[in-house]
């Protein structure tokens, strides 16, 4: 049997005023029809066979059972049931069931019970459970006669087909009807009834660390309380807050001591810091609060959690009531009342909530994202099983158990949505890419002129170029989506550039033109040895290869979500027109290209911008607003760390990381080689950090703005995203207008092309002159073998990302990221010690190139140091080290280098 329930992404907006498309600049989106940006979106429901009842059940299911998946079996044990369908105000008792049924999932997808029955060493209930490596780990709960304390993990052992039973520390006190999670290792508890207060709800929070499993002084330990009331049967979820995985604590009631009052409010406990924070109560769009008593929950996606039912609703209420009323009676004609009153509501009882809701941890937000097409359960646990999650029994009314087992899914259906207008804009900068590179092949004549564009390029353009080819379409794509999850806490790093201009500008740059050299390991081998120039080029050269495929598969991952279009495809075409166009028209058509990539993704960035400032009541204001009521704007921390993000970690990356590109990496370098002196390089300089302050100012507001917007729309959201850097591909199929999306997926197109003609140029620049220079060649031979390695590394960029993408290498980007520094900054470590000091010598550049690179794997391996300052410490070991040696093994001046300082 299945049942969808869909949920819409949309919502109302204003009408928009027809200044908004001329303020967009695309004189297209004029004519553009309007499309259905929106995915449909739904819960696909099914069942699995029911729970299997005992002789006594009569087809009565169970509440209140431990329930978790273990060894792809499902386990379901204890819980209670009536007999007849009996109710406890008439005089009916639960049956405590001490059975342990396993569900079996078949190879082909079947499922079915086990006919075998294991066996609890008592019937159990109420208690928590939560689903462990280990097996289904069952805690605390009540039996027919007391709380109990004691914990224990049920597992399936496949081989032999039983099910096992290990007893684990023991509660500190009895009780029952809490919540538990598994988070980072550790099971956590918060609420329920303990013993000695019967009826009265606790705000108990003790935690198991299954790190410390086996050590003498293994229990559990009691935490710091949330500030709030104490309650039973809570919602306790665990999921990422854009930050780290957090606990959530939602609703839950009051003991019946104490009115059994719903509650309603929300906190988030931080495992890091042991802190609580209040949130704000559960609330849905149109402004209804919502308790969530006895649900059942799961985290989905990057930032949601799921909750299925919750024993609220009017005919909850009514019962709550009169049932707290029948407990405070004093006769038993007022009870005789009651009880006819009990079963009046009970007989008419439209059952517990059927909404699903979603709760979003970054916009502290909830929607209603679906419903249980018929009586949902709560008193139960929901679990992932799979790809699925599956919802086995529970109470489905007061005294009432459902064997039902639901198994829900969620399911997305992408489409493309550009039009022809935003395909026409593409397709227009695609032409105008490749005229650019058939327009400056005539220019080229010599390596000089296709590796340095025979000085022809002004400062401004250079500048313009440097900063597209450090700008990536990782960052294009991964700033906004930090931001989005985080804050600003990332900007204060983005103005490495302009820190270390004057360095740059009065120490770096005339190095390299007083020498005249065409790659900067020419440098190396003037101020040290051949070996250091090899040792420096090969350096650059594998470090390049690891990131190509990287630079070229997420933008393409990015483009295929926006437009459709298969990844293969899009990798195809950015690595083809790329090597083509790059290899015809030599570094002048790269630059040209680059300043044309540039304002096609600034464009794209600002336009981004506009479209949700004018979505938003408040505009500007109202984006700012909301990041500030949420601390988005946070950017300075000033603690003395540097293991997270604070303004010593920004500093040593000013110094170290900020530093390195300038001076040891060939793509940039070779932005200051293609203008004709120091003082147009200089000027290409401050223009380049200029835009990167700029252009970051841009991403970081784009995150906010995303933030905003999702903000006051959380129905629009994804909820099963698959990583962090979709958020700006799915604002981008969803909200931009016909036209503009077509901007920004040129932009998107844009930002990966520069990089990656930009790197093919250098490579080949590395190869021709740092490696080929051995054998000597002809000009015109030597142009062609330039043209040559330039394709080749085009085609093996390309193949790299086809082989990432058919291979899933999805991590390989966070390892690249941090042996940047690892390896970079021991090469920019060379440059100063050459550059900085007199004494270095050869062989001491080397032992330093190597003890750099010992340090950093130390430091990399075996210290909590944030990676941005992987870069200064390579830099400084490899200073440090290398003049040490350089001290203790001096060489004559004639060994070393006539060129020495």
């Amino acid at each position: 049997m299945k049942s969808n329930c869909y949920w819409s992404t949309g919502g109302k907006e204003k009408d928009k005023p027809m200044r908004y498309y001329f303020f967009c600049i695309i004189a297209f989106t004029l004519l553009a029809s309007p499309v259905c940006a929106q995915e449909e979106r739904r819960v696909i429901w099914d069942e699995l066979p029911p729970i299997p009842s005992e002789s006594s059940m009569r087809g009565e299911g169970l509440a209140g059972h431990f329930a978790g998946v273990h060894n792809d079996v499902m386990l379901v044990a204890g819980g209670t049931y009536f007999r007849e369908k009996g109710r406890p105000w008439n005089g009916d008792s639960r049956v405590w069931n001490e059975s342990i049924r396993v569900l079996e999932r078949g190879k082909s997808g079947e499922y079915q019970w086990l006919d075998t029955v294991f066996k609890l060493p008592a019937g159990r209930a109420y208690g928590a459970a939560v689903s462990t490596p280990k097996g289904v780990l069952c805690i605390g709960g009540m039996d027919s006669s007391s709380y109990r304390t004691d914990v224990f993990l049920i597992s399936w052992n496949q081989s032999k087909r039983t099910v096992e039973t290990t007893n684990l520390p023991e509660l500190p006190v009895p009780m029952a009807y809490m919540g538990a999670v598994l988070l980072d290792g550790s099971v956590y508890i918060a609420g329920g009834v303990e013993a000695q207060n019967k009826g009265r709800a606790t705000k108990s929070f003790y935690r198991l660390d299954f790190g410390k499993a086996g050590d003498d002084d293994w229990q559990w330990e009691k935490l710091p309380s949330w500030n709030g009331p104490s309650r039973m049967m809570p919602v306790v979820a665990e999921q990422n807050n854009g930050k780290d995985h957090s606990l959530f604590l939602f609703s839950g009631r009051k003991g019946a001591a104490e009115g059994e009052e719903l509650l309603v409010d929300a906190h988030v406990y931080d495992v890091h810091t042991n802190q609580w924070k209040q949130l704000q109560d559960i609330r849905l769009g149109d402004g209804s609060l919502r308790c969530l008593s006895g649900a059942s929950s799961v985290a989905v996606g990057l930032n949601h959690i799921l909750v299925f039912s919750g024993a609220d609703s009017e005919d909850h209420r009514k019962f709550r009531s009169a049932q707290n009323q029948y407990r405070n009676s004093k006769t038993s004609a007022e009870q005789d009342s009651l009880r006819g009153v009990l079963n009046g509501i009970a007989d008419n009882h439209s059952g517990f909530s059927r909404d699903v809701l979603a709760y979003h941890t970054l916009t502290d937000s909830w929607i209603r994202v679906g419903e249980f097409p018929r009586a949902a359960p709560v008193v139960t646990q929901a679990v992932w099983w799979h790809n699925d999650i599956v919802i086995p029994g529970g109470e489905i009314a007061p005294a009432l158990r459902s064997p039902t087992i639901w198994k829900a899914n969620l399911a997305t259906k992408e489409s493309s949505v550009l039009n022809a207008w935003d395909y026409l804009l593409i397709l227009l900068y695609f032409i105008t890419v490749l005229y650019i590179g058939y327009r400056f092949k005539k220019n080229i004549k010599t390596t000089n002129d296709y590796y340095k564009a025979g000085g022809r390029i002004p400062g401004w353009a250079s500048g313009v170029a440097m900063f597209g080819t450090l700008l990536s379409a990782i960052t294009f794509l991964t700033t906004p989506a930090k931001t989005y999850n985080e804050s600003w806490i990332y900007f204060l790093p983005t103005v490495s550039s302009l820190v270390v201009a004057p360095l740059v500008v009065f120490y770096i740059i005339p190095e390299y033109f007083k020498i005249n050299v065409t790659t900067a390991y020419e440098y190396l081998e003037n101020r040290f040895s051949a070996t250091v120039r090899t040792l420096g080029s090969l350096s650059f050269l594998s470090f390049q290869v690891a990131k190509f495929g990287v630079m070229l598969l997420l933008p393409a991952l990015a483009i295929s979500a926006i437009t459709g279009i298969d990844v293969m495809l899009c990798i195809i075409v950015i690595g083809l027109f790329s090597t083509v166009y790059g290899t015809l028209g030599g570094i002048e058509a790269v630059v040209w290209t680059e300043v044309l990539q540039v304002a096609v993704f600034l464009l794209a960035a600002v336009l981004s911008i506009v479209v949700v400032a004018m979505k938003l009541d408040g505009g500007m204001s109202g984006i700012i607003a909301a990041n500030r009521d949420f601390g988005k704007f946070d950017f300075v921390h000033w603690d003395f760390s540097f293991a997270e993000i604070t303004v010593f970690v920004a500093i040593s990356y000013w110094v170290g990381g900020g530093l390195v590109p300038y001076i040891a990496d060939q793509t940039v370098i070779q932005k200051y080689l293609v203008t004709k002196d120091a003082k147009s390089a200089s000027r290409g300089v401050w223009i380049n950090g200029v835009l990167i302050v700029v252009s970051s100012i841009l991403f970081f507001t784009i995150g906010s703005a995303l933030f905003a917007y999702y903000h006051a729309y959380p129905e629009k959201l994804n909820p099963v995203l698959p990583t962090q850097e979709s958020i700006y591909p799915w604002f981008i199929v969803n909200e931009l207008p016909s036209g503009v999306r077509g901007v920004v997926v040129a932009g998107i197109f844009a930002v990966a092309m520069s990089t990656i003609s930009s790197t093919m140029n250098s490579m080949s620049a590395a190869v021709v002159t740092d490696f080929v220079r051995f054998k000597p060649i002809e000009s015109g031979k030597q142009l062609l073998i330039a043209k040559i390695v330039s394709a080749m590394f085009g085609i093996l960029g390309t193949l790299i990302a086809a082989i990432m993408f058919i291979y899933e290498v999805g991590s390989l980007w966070d390892m690249i990221r941090r042996i940047t520094g690892l390896l970079t900054g021991g090469l920019a470590g060379l440059f100063l010690l050459g550059i900085f000091t007199k004494r270095a010598n050869p062989l001491g550049a080397l032992v330093g190139f190597i003890g750099s690179a010992v340090i950093q794997y130390v430091v990399s391996m075996h210290t909590p140091i944030h990676f941005m300052v992987y870069s200064l410490t390579g830099m400084l070991s490899c200073f440090i080290i290398g003049y040490l040696a350089s001290i203790v093994a001096p060489m004559s001046t004639k060994v070393a280098n006539s060129g020495n300082k």
